[in-house]
């Protein structure tokens, strides 16, 4: 039987860090605070839980970071845990060394709650938005029109790739359905033709922590669309990796 999984916010007591926890508890995650990294093994050990995510600030860390990181992913058994940095931006030299360390994502201060959620649910899901993986997804907090059946609708992009997107919105179309979703684009509207793969909706969410809304797989995208999009994903991704 697969363990709980919960979110680990580690290291020394701050403002931000506090303020961080309770955020992601208001986002329907267990979050688990603890000082050191012996505390969170212990923890793990003791309620027979695994780490999805663990949450860091890089300054005034008390331990060696590299050391600290691997422990805890091996002694709980939380083998495919993903780390995020956060807190204030530190410069070139210590990105380098988050680097070497094998932290690759971040949410540096300020932490927008659209990056925030899409960070959470990126990196906890097993298997959520598997036909998105090929490409690079970011979250892009814009509106969008949906065209089907004739009518049209009005809907927030929560994440987008050259694959698809998870569009939000509390009146998603049916599994099966053929759209017309135009969004902009730093180079005028994209107009882009969408299958809906599923939904997620009150009484039968598949994702508690996803917004509503319907993830939906792009098709016969011309070169333009398909440049114009990545272009996008890159533009919104940078915010988010170190």
């Amino acid at each position: 039987m697969r363990r709980e999984r919960s979110i680990l916010v580690l290291g020394a007591h701050s403002a931000h860090m506090g303020a961080l926890t309770d955020r992601i508890r208001a986002l329907g995650y267990e979050s688990i605070r603890v000082k050191t990294p012996n505390e969170a093994i212990e923890i793990a050990i003791e309620r027979n839980l695994e780490y999805g995510v663990g949450l860091f600030e890089p300054q005034g860390l008390a331990f060696n970071l590299v050391e600290a990181l691997e422990s805890i992913r091996y002694r709980s058994n939380s083998l495919d845990m993903r780390y995020i940095a956060t807190g204030e931006e530190p410069d070139d030299e210590e990105c380098t060394k988050l680097r070497d360390a094998g932290i690759s994502v971040a949410l540096w201060a300020p932490v927008e709650d659209h990056a925030l959620r899409f960070q959470l649910n990126a990196s906890m899901s097993r298997n959520h938005e598997e036909f998105l993986r090929s490409e690079a997804r970011a979250p892009i907090d814009v509106s969008a029109t949906v065209k089907a059946g004739g009518r049209r609708k009005q809907v927030s992009v929560y994440s987008l790739s050259a694959g698809g997107a998870f569009l939000e919105t509390a009146r998603p179309s049916m599994p099966g359905v053929d759209l017309e979703v135009t969004l902009l684009s730093p180079d005028g509207e994209l107009s882009l033709d969408a299958h809906v793969l599923y939904t997620n909706v009150p009484g039968n969410l598949s994702q508690t922590t996803l917004p509503l809304g319907m993830g939906v797989r792009f098709e016969n995208l011309g070169r333009s669309a398909l440049d114009a999009i990545r272009q996008i994903v890159e533009f919104n991704s940078v915010a988010l990796s170190i």
